[in-house]
Formats: structure tokens, sequence, C-alpha cells
């Protein structure tokens, strides 16, 4: 059941714009338009929860108690963003006007370490109720799933693609 909704999503979310925008269907974005913020978090979500599925063989209950945690660590995120940006407006603020006091620039720069102190503080609970959920071989299962995944990340952010294959299975 779970494997349905999880390839009815992708399908729903990938193919159906993919096909829209085929001979006949509905015409294409404009250069450099893409699908919305939106739709790749929840497609990246979706990736993930199937990586995680595969890699620490969840149950149908742990994967859809993964889906909504996954779901509030993204929204967590996205909050934690946007008061980041206002907070860095903020600061912005003070620092083109040449009248503002130190004091204000400290209570600033307080403001802007809590807010970050309590994303961090937010996203262990969130994690600890992650790993809560999982068995103590899928606990490093996932610790090794999500070392894997944040170094392709890295390594596609710096032009390299990275190697896919799992450890073990790399050339040397």
């Amino acid at each position: 059941m779970v494997k349905a909704c999880i390839a009815a999503a992708l399908f729903g979310l990938v193919v159906m714009p993919a096909a829209a925008q085929m001979p006949g269907g509905a015409p294409a974005p404009g250069p450099g338009a893409g699908p919305d913020q939106e739709t790749r978090r929840d497609v990246a979500r979706l990736y993930l929860v199937q990586r995680m599925r595969e890699a620490l063989a969840l149950t149908d209950a742990q994967t859809l108690k993964v889906m909504d945690l996954l779901q509030q660590i993204d929204q967590a995120r996205m909050d934690h963003q946007a008061a980041i940006r206002s907070l860095a407006t903020s600061l912005q603020s003070q620092l083109d006007d040449p009248k503002t006091p130190d004091s204000a620039f400290s209570a600033s720069v307080e403001s802007f370490r809590k807010a970050q102190e309590e994303f961090e503080r937010q996203m262990r609970g969130l994690e600890s109720r992650l790993l809560a959920l999982m068995t103590p071989r899928q606990q490093v299962q996932f610790l090794l799933l999500r070392r894997q995944l944040l170094m392709q990340s890295r390594e596609e952010m710096r032009g390299g693609g990275g190697d896919r294959r799992p450890p073990g299975r790399r050339r040397r």
C-alpha cells in the first residue's frame, strides 16, 4: 500500500507535469522555469523516503511515520529560513544605518543566535523522534545512509556528480 502511495505521488509530481509539456499538451514553461519549490521538496522527500525504505527495510507503518516526520522537518527548515531571512534583512538595515548603536548590534546578534539554537534544538528533537521509530540496526543504517546522501549532495554541488554506488562497491 505504501509503495503504491509513493508511486502515485511520484507519478503525479514528476510524470504529469512532463506529460503536460509534450506536444499536444500545455505549452512548456519559458527557459529556466521548472517545478516550483514545493514540488521539488515533495519529490526530494519522497525520494528520501524511498531510499530509507529500501536501505533500512522499513515496514509500512514505519514508512508512514517517517513520511510525517520528514514533512515536519521540512516545515521547520522552511520556517527557520524565513525567520533567518527576516533577521538578515534587519541586520543589513542596521549595518546600513551609521547611527545604529552597538547595543542594537548586540541585541540583533543575540536574536540571531537564539533563532539558530532554537532551530538546532528542534532538529535534534525531530531526529530523536525519527530514530525512535527504528530498530538499533535501522538507526545505524540510517546514519550511514544520511552520511552517504550528504556526501553525494556536496559532490553534486561542487559539480562532480558523486559516486552513486553504495560504500564497499566503489573502485579504488
